[in-house]
């Protein structure tokens, strides 16, 4: 039966659909994480709902719908997760990736069919997974934890700024397995955690990363072929007090996006007063380090996506009533500022934050591939998060 309800956005005027209800957590996918079909049909979502092999609803499970009012069903094949998982999609749509904290697992949906492709109980999953576009590689990251858990921290702000923001890991390997044979390379070591590992949209042998940590004292953003050459840093923070990340390829595979900060004061206890920041989105060429170009983010967001062209971006809000909404950013070249939509209110949604308990998600907005829709997560209307999406 359909849980779906629709209701008139009040900021927008869109109509909207809160497309989930059983259970208290069902979220669209990571923001560069492909949560659509190639075709728009199916929406993809990590839900927590009772089932028959979790009756408590302990766990997560892969859950797909069609919008806005199809019934949710559960991906053939796929399995219980506990603690960070992550998803990644085939290009045929049928074979998905599973990553747990200690596993992969190779799912062919078609036939139900979940096999165990790695096992490493000493290590735990990086952040992303991530499918080439000719289907052949996988890339993925895993790191070697030191001993440290959040009892051997003061507080929990500090056990997340010291854990998340800057890992404290002993070794970070970057690797890319064949899909064909299961064969792991590593193509890449250090010690520092690697993360948002995406292949490009048009070059199957390239994939960018993330040195995670503070932004303003890392070199976040990098390119890698899948071969472990043409190691390079996609752009370099010109002074200590500007960092930019949460980034994502263009449509072309041509240029890196995202959102970047410059600060105006310096640290405050040893962290970047982010409140006192001028933000902005921007736009790398991969091609021409010179052909770089930023747009005041004067409606901020944690998280920016691909719309369904060129020239504007879907964005996921940030904590602050005035920025608590879904919008949508018109980039074009040449101009000076971008322009702001609203497209739905989140209302009160907590997201983002480093206290965030299991009632919190963020709302990781994504646009369908023919541009009708945008999915997002949303505590609006319900007790936890839950899977909206938003007509355009």
């Amino acid at each position: 039966m359909s849980e779906a309800k629709q209701f008139k956005d009040p900021v927008s005027g869109r109509p909207v659909w809160r497309c989930t209800s059983v259970g208290n957590r069902n979220i669209t996918l990571y923001f560069h994480a492909r949560g659509w079909s190639r075709d728009s049909r199916w929406l993809y979502f990590a839900s927590t709902r009772p089932t028959s092999d979790d009756p408590a609803g302990a766990r997560h499970k892969l859950f797909r719908l069609a919008v806005p009012d199809g019934v949710p069903q559960r991906v053939p094949g796929s399995g219980l997760v506990e603690g960070n998982f992550s998803h990644a999609l085939a290009p045929d749509d049928l074979l998905l990736y599973e990553q747990t904290p200690s596993a992969l697992f190779r799912i062919d949906s078609s036939g139900s069919r979940r096999q165990l492709a790695e096992f490493d109980p000493d290590c735990e999953a990086g952040c992303c997974i991530s499918v080439s576009c000719d289907g052949k590689l996988l890339a993925k990251s895993r790191v070697t934890p030191l001993t440290k858990k959040e009892s051997d921290y003061p507080d929990k702000v500090t056990y997340w700024w010291s854990h998340v923001m800057m890992p404290d890991v002993r070794d970070g390997w970057l690797e890319v397995y064949d899909s064909a044979d299961g064969r792991r390379r590593d193509i890449l070591h250090d010690r520092r955690a690697f993360g948002h590992v995406q292949f490009s949209p048009a070059d199957s042998g390239l994939l960018s990363f993330c040195h995670e940590g503070n932004w303003c004292l890392v070199q976040r953003m990098w390119t890698i072929r899948a071969d472990g050459t043409g190691l390079r840093c996609v752009r370099s923070y010109p002074y200590r007090r500007e960092g930019w990340g949460h980034e994502f390829f263009s449509a072309d595979g041509r240029a890196m996006l995202g959102h970047g900060y410059r600060l105006r004061e310096e640290y405050v206890s040893g962290r970047p007063n982010w409140a006192r920041s001028d933000w902005f989105i921007f736009r790398q060429s991969l091609s021409d380090p010179q052909d770089f170009q930023s747009w005041p983010e004067e409606k901020r967001s944690v998280h920016w996506n691909l719309g369904a062209a060129e020239d504007w971006l879907v964005g996921d809000g940030a904590d602050g009533a005035e920025n608590e909404a879904i919008w949508r950013a018109w980039i074009r070249p040449g101009t000076p500022r971008a322009e702001f939509e609203p497209l739905a209110t989140l209302q009160g949604n907590a997201i983002h934050s480093p206290m965030a308990g299991a009632a919190r998600a963020e709302p990781n907005a994504q646009t369908s591939p023919d541009g009708k829709w945008v999915a997002y997560t949303s505590s609006r209307e319900s007790d936890g998060p839950q899977t909206w999406v938003v007509k355009l």
